[in-house]
């Protein structure tokens, strides 16, 4: 995923690549369109949040890189590193824009911290543990609020809803995924959770405020795949629970851009069949 296995590392460079980590990329990717889609505006701030991603993601990378060969030729190692300088350059940007946009200090700070905190477990190689992973989604899932506050006019409770109901459902669909692939007692405990979470996320969502009861959906369905999931399958294959997941994230996007915005869709419809 990294090198190319026939490359040592004390032959020459590592090659670094953009990680080919698809489930994160189809988050992240999810996150920006339905995050700029909640604000039904075309404006530039958007699409320096989406630059920032894509270039975090290959900072990620040529760290991890340079980490794995820094045992073996630390010269190659910091060959890798010379380009993050500049790849660090559209996240600070994006970070600029997110500030002075996002008047309300919390907001900034939630949204920054998850990246802030995992940037270190990168670093350290620590990105595979549990509690990364789970810092990983919440940070991902961030930037569906955050896209959508940089947009003028950006309603705070609409960021909220936003937030909760996509990056709730990231957050159990991950441990989804965990129960399908593995075979142990954690992946056990989080279908256990997925199937008392989902159902208890379905009804909060249900009733909140900024949104219409349609936000509940993802979790609906969540729940449901969640209760009818059997363990005792002889065999999993991966690609196949990926693309599942993906079809299963793009409705959910879809579902939580048609209950934010819900009430304007009943009322252009509405003006249409008027005329």
């Amino acid at each position: 995923m990294v090198t190319d296995p026939k490359e040592s590392p004390l032959s020459s460079t590592p090659a670094v690549r953009l990680p080919r980590e698809d489930g994160a990329w189809y988050m992240a990717l999810t996150c920006w369109v339905v995050g700029w889609g909640a604000s039904l505006k075309i404006t530039w701030e958007p699409l320096v949040m989406g630059l920032a991603v894509v270039t975090l993601f290959a900072a990620a990378q040529a760290i991890r890189v340079a980490r794995r060969a820094w045992t073996h030729d630390r010269p190659a190692a910091r060959r890798v590193l010379v380009p993050l300088p500049a790849l660090l350059v559209p996240p600070l940007a994006a970070l600029i824009v997110l500030l002075w946009r996002v008047s309300d200090p919390w907001w900034s700070a939630a949204l920054i911290a998850p990246a802030i905190l995992y940037a270190p477990l990168v670093v350290a190689g620590e990105e595979r543990r549990a509690a990364a992973r789970v810092l990983a989604v919440v940070a991902i899932t961030g930037l569906a609020p955050a896209t959508y506050l940089v947009v003028p006019d950006a309603s705070s409770a609409k960021a909220g809803a936003l937030w909760a109901s996509l990056g709730g459902y990231y957050l159990l669909g991950s441990l989804f995924v965990m129960a399908r692939l593995r075979r142990t007692s954690s992946a056990t405990m989080s279908l256990a959770l997925v199937r008392f979470l989902a159902p208890a996320a379905a009804v909060g969502v249900a009733f909140w405020d900024a949104g219409h009861w349609i936000l509940s959906l993802p979790f609906v369905m969540l729940s449901i795949r969640a209760w009818v999931h059997s363990r005792k399958a002889a065999s999993v294959d991966p690609r196949h629970v990926g693309r599942c997941e993906l079809a299963y994230g793009v409705t959910a996007g879809v579902l939580i851009l048609i209950g934010l915005w819900f009430d304007s869709l009943c009322s252009l419809t509405t003006r249409w069949v008027g005329r």
